[in-house]
């Protein structure tokens, strides 16, 4: 079965939540951007035992590189921290890292033609918040 690009989307989330789940527990914090802020961990590294074989974090997000995956995520505040946003741009270069598994979206314009059917579907969103996002989030996720 031909993945669609609400799977890609479900892969993507819970690659992210991978990494959050990886430095929330080796470091013991509930919020992984503080973490790097105060100097429990570097800006970049790798965390070999926890399979991570590189990370650089970023802004108000995260770049992860796996074994065979590479997620790039952004995180929100609702005001709880939240990683499950996406927007079109990383889930296209999460598609190119993975062009093997997603290959019917090599295509740029068919993601951004589905991403935009899935806003117009009212499956995802862009929530306002006191302090704007530029991520989606399923909608059903969402207070």
């Amino acid at each position: 079965m031909k993945p669609a690009l609400i799977d890609i989307i479900r892969d993507y989330q819970e690659l992210a939540a991978k990494a959050v789940y990886i430095f929330r527990t080796k470091y013991q914090i509930d919020d992984i951007l503080e973490g790097w802020h105060s100097g429990i961990y570097q800006q970049t590294g790798k965390l070999t035992e926890e399979g991570i074989n590189f990370y650089a974090f970023h802004g108000i997000g995260l770049a992860v590189h796996f074994e065979d995956k590479i997620v790039d995520f952004d995180l929100a505040y609702f005001p709880e921290q939240r990683h499950d946003g996406f927007n079109l741009s990383r889930l296209i270069s999460f598609i190119k890292n993975s062009v093997e598994k997603y290959s019917e979206y090599k295509n740029n314009e068919k993601v951004e033609k589905e991403f935009n059917e899935l806003i117009s579907n009212g499956i995802i969103e862009n929530p306002k918040l006191e302090d704007s996002t530029f991520l989606y989030f399923f909608k059903d996720t969402l207070k």
